[in-house]
């Protein structure tokens, strides 16, 4: 005979389980890398009580009744977005005065809701989506459309190429020139450059190489800022057009890119980029020579700095300045060498 579902039989003997509070259930401990310990404390929870069915309720000749319940697992759910249809109707108004004395009556009308993009049934919503798919989640304008059509909505690749450039014209460019602008209220710099390919670009040829050029602020900025800038080439006029404006110290690769900048940029290398030469160049040797060579002697100066800069990168500027200063950090080629 089966027994319902949460009866313990000991030795043949019927004992009912112990009865948990939803307290102690909450407090129980968590196994070691389990799912539920990694999502989202503030995620919704639904919680679904699983009983046995009414009509199996009457057994050994009494009705069972419910006497506590046990947790059992925790599954993730997930449902998909929905679209949906917002009908805007607004409501007119009139003055019950002006009706009873046969005055001409003053209509008044609630204003409309501004539209994202106007004469568009595009909401913030639906753009927001459309964006995120194609820029975060890499998803391209023709594989979203059908995604659409599979749900049944009939939204055009052309219309939804259309709301991502208004979009950006009318919303991000403000706030990416008043970003530009910003950044460029710095005095320290760092910057850039990487090549790809376009297909189809006009005018240029496939196997032209484009270029996305990176700048962002130093670790002494009020607000961090990175920002992109696309460019057909990577020419002197491009980091020379962006950086308008701008005086301070520009940290760069040491391309020549940045050679036609103006005199008060003043360019500083990257200590990164240059190790990477001197790990090109032991490469080249054999290992029983690496040891003492320029190549490794200027990889090991590059490590000390690289060790001062860790000790003291949670320190401001002046602390930083005092800290090298009092401790007299600076190196030579000669005492690496020794």
């Amino acid at each position: 005979m089966d027994e319902p579902e949460g009866l313990v039989v000991v030795h043949g003997v019927e004992q009912e389980p112990e009865i948990v509070s939803e307290k102690q259930q909450r407090a129980r401990p968590k196994k070691r890398g389990e799912m539920s310990t990694r999502l989202p404390a503030d995620m919704p929870v639904e919680v679904v009580e699983v009983t046995i069915p009414d009509d199996e309720l009457e057994k050994y000749g009494e009705r069972l009744h419910p006497i506590g319940k046990e947790f059992v697992r925790r599954d993730l759910k997930f449902t998909p977005a929905k679209a949906t249809i917002i009908e805007i109707w607004r409501i007119s108004y009139s003055s019950r005065e002006s009706e009873r004395n046969d005055e001409k009556v003053q209509i008044y009308k609630a204003p409309t809701p501004p539209q994202v993009i106007k004469g568009s049934m595009c909401t913030p919503e639906a753009a927001a989506h459309i964006i995120t798919q194609k820029c975060v989640m890499g998803a391209p304008i023709y594989r979203q459309w059908q995604d659409w059509m599979r749900k049944g909505i009939p939204l055009s690749k052309q219309t939804m190429i259309n709301w991502v450039i208004r979009c950006s014209e009318d919303y991000f460019e403000p706030i990416y020139d008043k970003l530009h602008r910003r950044l460029l209220q710095n005095t320290l710099l760092h910057s850039d450059g990487t090549n790809f390919q376009v297909l189809r670009e006009p005018g240029k040829r496939p196997q032209s190489d484009s270029c996305m050029w990176q700048y962002r602020t130093g670790c002494d900025a009020e607000y961090s800022t990175v920002m992109f800038d696309y460019q057909p080439d990577k020419s002197q006029e491009r980091a020379k057009a962006f950086l308008k404006g701008f005086s301070g110290y520009l940290t760069t690769d040491g391309s020549a890119s940045y050679h036609n900048l103006p005199e008060n940029i003043i360019l500083t290398g990257c200590f990164n980029h240059l190790r990477s030469y001197f790990t090109d160049a032991l490469r080249c040797l054999k290992e029983p020579d690496q040891a003492g060579s320029l190549a490794f002697t200027g990889r090991e100066y590059c490590n000390k700095i690289f060790d001062i800069e860790r000790d003291i990168k949670d320190m401001s500027f002046d602390e930083r300045y005092k800290y090298v200063k009092r401790k007299q950090l600076r190196l030579s080629m000669s005492s690496i060498i020794g």
